[in-house]
This record gives C-alpha cells, structure tokens and sequence, in this order.
C-alpha cells in the first residue's frame, strides 16, 4: 500500500467554523482516501484566546466534524514553549548547553490549560492522543537540545529537524495506536 502525507499549516485557530480553517476541513473531508487526520496546534493559545468552554466546544465540533467524514482522529500536545529565544542558549564546548532548559514543573503548568480536554475527548470512537514530551523532557526539565543540535527556530516552534524528528515519532506512535485499536477490536 502507498503511504501519502499532506501537510496543512495555517495561521489562526484550527477549529470548524473558523473562516482559515473551513477550506482545510473542507477539503479533508472530502477526500475518502485521506484515512487519519494528525490534529496539532498550539494548543494552550488557543485555550487562553478562547476561553476553556469555547475552546472545548470548538474543538469537539472539529473532532465531530472529521469523525463524521471517517476520519481517525490523532490530537498531538503542544511542545514546549521556553519563553526564550535559542539565541540565548550558549554553547560552551562541543560537549555542553547550557541556559536551554525549562523546569519539568514549568511544562507541566503549560499542560494545565489544554491537557484535560485533549485527553477527554481522546476517548471519542476513532480520536487518539499522543504526547510528544519525552521528546523534550526527562523527569526534571525539557531541552531545546537533543542530541547536541537545537530542535527550536524561536521559543515555541521548532526548526525543520525537530519537526521531522517529531513527525516520525508521531506516525510511530499513531501506527502503534491504530494497531492496538485493530488488535481490540479483533478481540471483541
């Protein structure tokens, strides 16, 4: 079978009923052969623009709206937001960052406002969630630093090598899903 990814990106809120927004979801629905919708966006902005009712409202219509179309649903959280830019990281020796991190705390506090609801709505037919923090973060802090290379282009979104590290960590994560889904449902 003959794999296709297309990549949507657009400024503003991604939920239906928004006028940059509608054409995409338009679009995506109308295409039978598009089968998983990967449903990623900042989402602790949206959160604070909107209001948490509003936001979960638009989001459920948006949900309800793809599964509707049968679309599998995959909800991405946010990565970290450092509230610093990766200039002020400073390479000090070819082995060592340092000023790249955030307090695990601090990320988790970031959660707090979009967390709950992603996960509430995960538990819809065809919607799952994937956190992409181990990614960033270990027990203590998240990095802007993997593997000696900066992941970030400014303080909340990555560079193109992080984004193609987070893609495939994300299609990794969501074939283990759809393949556990499928193994359930074998099941029952």
């Amino acid at each position: 079978k003959s794999e296709s990814v297309v990549y949507f990106i657009r400024a503003g809120l991604p939920f239906a009923g928004e006028s940059n927004f509608d054409y995409l979801l338009d679009y995506i629905n109308a295409h039978a052969e598009i089968e998983t919708v990967i449903y990623a966006s900042y989402w602790s902005r949206a959160v604070a623009a909107l209001g948490e009712e509003v936001f979960q409202s638009k989001l459920v219509d948006t949900i309800n709206a793809f599964s509707a179309a049968h679309k599998r649903v995959v909800l991405v959280g946010d990565v970290p937001d450092f509230g610093f830019d990766p200039a002020n990281c400073n390479y000090e020796n070819q082995f060592r960052f340092s000023n790249c991190e955030i307090d695990i705390v601090e990320h988790q506090s970031q959660k707090e406002s979009y967390w709950p609801t992603l996960s509430k709505y995960s538990g819809m037919p065809d919607v799952d969630l994937v956190s992409i923090d181990d990614l960033f973060c270990n027990e203590r802090a998240c990095s802007m630093i993997r593997d000696n290379m900066i992941l970030y282009r400014d303080n909340d979104h990555l560079n193109i090598p992080a984004s193609r590290l987070v893609g495939a960590e994300i299609v990794r994560r969501s074939a283990m899903l759809s393949a556990i889904d499928e193994s359930t449902n074998a099941f029952q």
